[in-house]
């Protein structure tokens, strides 16, 4: 064997095992032609029957057990049968002369045989019972098949991006959490207990992971996979839905009607359609244009609903019986609609919580996380997690050591694992998508520190940019949490409550719980507007948390702010109006309009100001924002009828909890003040 520029002698019993986790790994001719390689990749049938065995384990603990005291049983039964025959054929062997003069070979082959009929049927009670236990597995075969099927959806993440990195381990171990847990979450039903909860809990965790633009295709994978399993969806149309249509022979197509509100692009997919699905969608080309007035409402359609839910024209609505078919021809004409279309289809189908993006609460996070268990921040550009992960440390009295990971840097970083894993303090590497090369090093490190005993505080927490390089079994084997802007009106909202965990305190209390509640969604609509693009603002600005937090001290101080039972500010009367004029010129000229250089922008965020920062804000009604009337998005305390101490009552966690259940999923362009046209530049 030739070692770099050496030749070796090898022994003959010499074998070399070479590992990878990259699940389609592509080597040279060069290597692929010395080498066998196996797939040891786990397939559905396999995991199936793990996830069966795991849910018997944990359901039936008796019944599986039994199973694998008989399955032994019978395996050894086996093994002694074909002794006894091997046992038979060496004292043949061994005979000499007359073989029915051989008393001891008479004896052994009555002994043999005796034997032989006593496991004989000892085997067909193992195989009786066998069949019997295997009756009572099969009753959660569905389970432990929807937990494979799930599984391999996430698998299936790390196409879009390297980071959406999920082992095995990792979620066997959830499955066997959600199977404990779902006993609290009884249906009648136990096994539809544990796969809705299991489902869910699948959904959650994995949204830790991923960035905001891929959550809704995982409800959407989820959905479909489970579908598709359950003989629900036609894989016809189900591909048709994710490539459209492509014209290869434009001689045989169809004229395109001339109609301005139809595209080219459009007619082709149409075309296209009728051939590939020709069951159901025959005909639908000369439907359009015979029927130009009828399509065409249909495809401007606002109220009383949008194209995804409005009726389609005439006897198509009958035709396409289900809503992957509806979605079909909503692509071919309004692919802006499909992601509110996909939206609907999901809730339809399982339910509103998969479409539900709540932030992470980095609490939970730290709870639910292990010291043998890594926690890596996936970064996007602007975000830092150095605060927040500074404030959990502080709120547990834990000793946060953060180092930037470079050149160098890996013998210190090496030292402080040490230290920190005996000491029980807090690691955090910031940075290592700037150190990849260090990676491998670095999890040799980690390795070595998880085989000895570590301090049950420990934490290991790594910060990193997505890189297509950065190491797969580091990202398996770590609680992975990304970190981005929130996207969404309720996302915001939420992300501003969810940062707190009481309010100021003031004289004007239900005032102030009010201010704050405008000045959020003032925050939420300024920083959200950018995704209208150049119909939101007509310069990008970089709105932040510090914006937020200055002019709600700046409301808190015109409200009464208090320290030890008194007020701050001796001048400040409560008998005083509240000086809106004056609020409203700090927030929009002085503070966020600070940062705005464009003339038409100070004059929006000024008229953003005037509406939400007056008497109306903290009127006696539910205040709601303007224009917003049929939304969900007014004030969700109502502070005039509660019985109860209003400040223990509302406190931020109950903002959140009514935000999150009760405030609109979808960003309407009416709650920005914009024209429903304008989703179009969204």
């Amino acid at each position: 064997m030739k070692i770099g520029e050496k030749e070796i002698e090898v022994s003959k019993h010499f074998k070399l095992y070479i590992t990878t986790r990259m699940s389609n790994p592509h080597y040279t001719p060069e290597v692929s032609c010395k080498v066998a390689v196996v797939n040891f990749c786990v397939k559905l049938s396999g995991l199936v029957d793990q996830c069966l065995g795991i849910v018997v384990k944990a359901e039936q603990a008796q019944l599986e057990k039994t199973k694998n005291e008989t399955i032994k049983k019978v395996s050894d039964n086996k093994d002694t049968i074909l002794f006894l025959e091997d046992e038979i054929l060496k004292k043949l062997s061994e005979s000499k002369g007359n073989i029915l003069e051989d008393v001891a070979l008479i004896d052994t082959l009555q002994q043999s045989k005796e034997k032989s009929d006593e496991i004989k049927v000892a085997l067909e009670q193992s195989e009786i019972l066998m069949k019997k236990i295997d009756d009572t597995r099969e009753t959660y075969r569905g389970c432990g098949k929807q937990a494979a099927i799930l599984y391999f959806v996430l698998n299936d993440l790390n196409k879009i991006d390297p980071m959406y990195q999920f082992s095995l381990d990792w979620y066997k171990a959830l499955f066997m959490r959600s199977i404990e847990e779902s006993r609290e979450h009884m249906f009648q039903d136990r096994i539809k207990s544990i796969t809705k909860y299991h489902t869910l809990q699948v959904y959650k965790q994995a949204c830790r992971s991923l960035f905001e633009k891929d959550k809704l295709l995982l409800s959407m994978q989820m959905c479909v996979a489970l579908q598709i399993d359950a003989g629900e969806v036609n894989l016809d149309e189900w591909n048709f839905f994710l490539r459209g249509g492509q014209v290869l022979d434009r001689a045989t197509q169809a004229p395109k009607p001339p109609f301005d509100w139809i595209t080219q692009q459009a007619w082709d997919n149409i075309t296209e359609l009728e051939k590939a699905i020709p069951e159901t969608f025959t005909g639908i080309s000369n439907a359009i244009s015979l029927n130009n007035k009828e399509w065409l409402r249909w495809f401007l359609s606002v109220t009383p609903a949008p194209p995804e839910s409005a009726q389609l024209p005439g006897e198509w609505e009958t035709k396409c019986d289900d809503k992957l078919k509806k979605m079909i021809v909503l692509r071919c004409f309004r692919t802006d609609r499909v992601n509110f279309a996909i939206r609907n289809y999901v809730e339809h189908f399982m339910k509103k919580e998969f479409i539900e993006n709540r932030p992470t609460i980095l609490k939970d996070v730290f709870e639910e996380s292990k010291a043998s268990e890594p926690i890596i921040f996936v970064l996007s550009p602007g975000v830092d997690p150095t605060p927040a992960i500074r404030k959990q440390a502080d709120e547990r009295n834990v000793l946060l050591e953060p180092l930037s990971m470079g050149k160098g840097q890996s013998e210190k970083a090496k030292q402080l694992l040490a230290a920190g894993a005996q000491e029980g303090n807090w690691i955090f590497l910031a940075n290592c998508h700037l150190s990849i090369s260090l990676l491998p090093e670095l999890e040799n490190i980690i390795d070595g520190i998880f085989k000895t005993e570590v301090n049950p505080d420990f934490r290991l927490i790594l910060s990193a940019a997505p890189h297509p390089d950065f190491s797969i079994s580091l990202l398996q084997r770590s609680l992975k949490i990304t970190q981005e802007p929130p996207k969404g009106i309720k996302s915001n909202m939420l992300k501003v409550y969810g940062a707190k965990s009481e309010f100021s305190t003031v004289m004007q209390d239900r005032d102030f719980r009010k201010a704050v509640f405008g000045l959020a969604w003032f925050h939420t609509l300024v920083i959200e507007r950018k995704k209208f693009r150049s119909l939101g603002w007509n310069v990008k600005y970089s709105f932040n948390e510090s914006d937020y937090s200055v002019c709600e001290d700046l409301i808190a101080n015109y409200l009464g702010r208090t320290e030890d039972g008194k007020v701050i500010d001796e001048t400040w009367d409560k008998k005083q109006p509240v000086p809106w004029d004056a609020i409203q010129y700090l927030i929009a000229q002085c503070n966020y309009g600070g940062r705005v250089t464009d003339d038409r922008d100070r004059k929006l965020i000024d008229v953003y100001s005037r509406e939400i920062f007056n008497d109306n804000l903290t009127a006696p009604e539910k205040w709601r924002p303007y224009g917003t009337e049929e939304l969900k998005y007014n004030y969700p305390a109502d502070e005039q009828n509660t019985k109860v101490d209003p400040i223990a009552l509302f406190t931020p966690e109950f903002f959140y909890e009514e935000i999150a259940n009760g405030m609109e999923e979808a960003d309407k362009p009416l709650a920005f003040g914009q024209h429903v046209n304008a989703e179009i530049n969204s």
